[in-house]
């Protein structure tokens, strides 16, 4: 148990300073209302889950990756802030296609992912 721990604690350092890196490039890179580099985290993550899952790595490789690293490395209360912050500037357009892609394309790249990992 302290072994399993131990592997999603070194998966979830490095998911999260990943995000972290990720997040402070995009930002300097794109300017945009809508949170560009949340959404590109979430939806990179939703593909490599959807791989992990395709692939059905062994139990250490998913604590290590799918549960340390992608749970880390993607961001769900992150996405429910900036949506929050959005519909409370009255950014109504912005906020529904935040939505939309954030979900429709979390979806849309876990099943790429998971094919992609079940080709051939």
């Amino acid at each position: 148990m302290v072994e399993m721990i131990g592997t999603v604690a070194v998966g979830g350092f490095l998911g999260a300073i990943s995000r972290y890196w990720l997040m402070q490039y995009i930002k300097t890179k794109i300017k945009s209302a809508m949170p560009i580099a949340t959404l590109v985290i979430n939806l990179s993550g939703s593909f490599l889950l959807g791989l992990t899952a395709g692939f059905q790595v062994n139990e250490t490789l998913h604590l290590l990756f799918a549960v340390g690293f992608l749970g880390a490395y993607t961001t769900f209360s992150t996405l429910a802030v900036e949506a929050a912050e959005l519909w409370k500037g009255k950014i109504r357009r912005i906020f529904y296609w935040y939505l939309f892609c954030s979900f429709g394309g979390g979806l849309l790249f876990a099943w790429l992912g998971y094919m992609a990992a079940n080709i051939g």
